[in-house]
């Protein structure tokens, strides 16, 4: 939530897709007044999400070198490469948050028959631009990082630039189509 460092007495804010923390000084605040602002942003937040974002489209190239787990998923949701890339960039997704790594968007909805459990075990290293799937949402690596989720894809749209105003691509809201193409420019 955007603002909330704002309010006196807040010293930090870490927010999660699906959570919120907030760490502040009893001295200057309290749990009871911070709840309320943060209801109230909510609120704002809800009326503005009303308003679609703009519609971002990101190039991928889906199996191969770049969808290493394309196969794998291909046998556990018993559809062909084709059909899950067909189905993948078929949505419309929105941009639900921004975490993880400066720049990883959430992105939602999943289509229900792509819907697969994080990997066992992660990967060390997950290349920059890498479009996965895990637990009904995709992601996109705006960095190499280690990463515990399905690689079907990747693509080259940088996501995140430190010397950028601002500095994600993308924000909460905007709306995102896959479009399958054949190399990574």
């Amino acid at each position: 939530m955007r603002g909330l460092r704002a309010i006196p007495g807040v010293a930090e804010v870490v927010s999660g897709l699906r959570s919120l923390a907030v760490i502040y000084d009893e001295e200057h605040t309290n749990e009871v007044s911070i709840c309320r602002e943060i209801q109230a942003r909510l609120r704002q937040d809800a009326r503005k999400a009303e308003v679609p974002g703009r519609l971002v489209r990101i190039p991928v190239v889906y199996g191969g070198e770049y969808g290493p787990d394309l196969m794998r998923l291909s046998r556990q949701v018993g559809l062909s490469p084709e059909e899950i890339t067909k189905l993948h960039s078929s949505v419309e997704y929105r941009v639900t948050a921004i975490g993880f790594l400066p720049g990883f968007p959430y992105l939602e909805p999943l289509p229900r028959q792509l819907s697969v459990p994080r990997l066992e075990t992660p990967r060390p290293k997950v290349s920059r631009g890498s479009v996965g799937i895990a637990q009904g949402l995709t992601g996109i690596y705006p960095c190499d990082a280690p990463g515990g989720w399905w690689i079907i894809g990747r693509t080259d749209v940088p996501l995140f630039d430190v010397h950028s105003d601002p500095p994600a691509a993308l924000a909460p809201g905007d709306r995102i189509r896959f479009v399958p193409v054949e190399d990574v420019p």
